[in-house]
């Protein structure tokens, strides 16, 4: 027998930052200030302090949510004694915030669920921010960085938009030019790989190399072309350091450097043998990369590489004492086999 069960209401969570300031003198701290915001951080780069005021921003409510509990994204300016004195309240609802860099008197945020709207806030009136510019295009960037004062990288996800639902499917890198703060540009775009792409840079900007002098730009990458329907389908065909130029103009890739095998092909023009899928990357996955003069110097958890700068040929390798590579995956699970 069917029985009709009531519906159950669940008022929706709301979620407040709470933000402290506290003096600190010799050993004495001292708490000076106290305020709270509605709606959460994204990361560190959401909030900014510039000439006394906190610049804070922040989503609010359920991204799938309906009517009042449909998330918004707000921008609030706090004086020194931590309260509101301005606000920019309600951008792209349905939305949330994926990335956020504050410049001086400007800021620039990007949200997210379909489409990437890049937004330009015009932050030198405290008291009345406002929103001078926006930019639609494909795709989102989770991390903004600033090359000049009139050009920003931004590193994201393109995407392959599905009604309601968005997939990603490559890595990407957008050119900005920010010249204008009412019409921001995207000059140029890079996509690397397709769907199951992953950087560390996406989450961490520690993992950059950034290099604005030589117009030179390294991060760690796995590039991957999996069957979002069957991810049985496709699998990595690259981990290692992307070398990337970027001028005020135009993005274009230098080439990549990697410390395993069979998986330096960042094109994915090289087939890649199952079995390095199968087993993984193991400690030779290339975690961060540095220039010194006309060298490049790669770290994983197994070894230190040395490459030439101008062709990327090797130079050098130093396995790392006591970083002995993964076992192989079936000494754990022997009834396992790949074919």
């Amino acid at each position: 027998q069917a029985v009709d069960l009531p519906a159950i209401f669940m008022p929706p969570v709301e979620t407040f930052t709470d933000i402290y300031r506290f003096a600190l003198e010799g050993s004495q701290v001292t708490s000076s200030g106290y305020g709270t915001v509605a709606g959460w951080l994204l990361n560190q780069f959401s909030l900014d302090e510039h000439n006394g005021y906190l610049r804070i921003a922040v989503t609010e409510g359920n991204v799938w949510g309906e009517g009042e509990q449909q998330s918004s994204n707000n921008l609030y300016v706090l004086d020194p004694q931590l309260q509101t004195v301005g606000s920019v309240k309600g951008l792209a609802r349905g939305e949330s915030i994926k990335s956020v860099r504050f410049m001086g008197d400007k800021a620039w945020m990007v949200t997210f669920r379909t489409t990437d709207p890049l937004f330009g806030l015009d932050l030198s009136n405290p008291a009345a921010p406002a929103v001078l510019g926006e930019l639609k295009i494909p795709g989102y960037s989770s991390y903004l960085h600033p090359i000049s004062e009139n050009t920003m990288l931004g590193f994201g996800f393109d995407v392959e938009v599905d009604g309601d639902n968005a997939y990603e499917k490559g890595l990407k890198l957008s050119l900005f030019d920010i010249s204008n703060l009412s019409s921001p540009i995207e000059k140029s775009v890079l996509v690397l790989g397709g769907s199951g792409s992953w950087s560390e840079v996406i989450y961490q900007h520690k993992s950059l190399l950034s290099d604005p002098e030589n117009e030179l730009y390294a991060f760690p990458a796995i590039l991957a072309n999996y069957d979002r329907e069957d991810y049985s389908n496709g699998g990595a065909f690259f981990q290692g350091l992307m070398l990337i130029n970027a001028s005020d103009d135009n993005l274009s890739v230098k080439g990549s450097i990697s410390q395993i095998e069979g998986m330096n092909d960042w094109t994915g023009a090289t087939s890649v043998s199952p079995e390095i899928n199968y087993k993984g990357f193991g400690n030779s996955a290339i975690n961060r990369g540095i220039r010194i003069n006309d060298v490049v110097y790669t770290l994983s958890q197994s070894a230190l590489q040395a490459n030439r700068l101008d062709d990327l040929s090797i130079l050098a390798k130093v396995e790392l004492p006591g970083a002995e590579h993964d076992p192989d995956y079936r000494e754990y699970y022997p009834e396992d086999d790949m074919g």
